[in-house]
């Protein structure tokens, strides 16, 4: 893999301090059995995961927000019925 100085520039540090990370880039056959790799975008993939997770336990608390409110609403109107 590699990042020229346009794409270093843009990117910042996590170039080079990532250890484990998520790419963009162009892949080009070299021969039988090479690739090799420009990259043109880098993220750390650790804080990719965090916002991921993030992002996913915020839905799933929407989601019950919305469970428990529709369950809420039910109960009224089941005691409206009885009454």
């Amino acid at each position: 893999m590699v990042f020229f100085h346009d794409a270093q520039a843009a990117i910042g540090a996590p170039v080079f301090r990532a250890h484990y990370a998520l790419i963009r880039g162009r892949t080009r056959r070299t021969g039988a059995r090479g690739v090799s790799v420009t990259g043109e975008q880098l993220w750390d993939l650790l804080d990719v995961a965090e916002k991921v997770r993030v992002r996913h336990a915020a839905e799933r608390e929407r989601e019950r927000v919305v469970v428990e409110a529709e369950a809420a609403d039910n109960v009224i109107q089941m005691w409206r019925r009885r009454a």
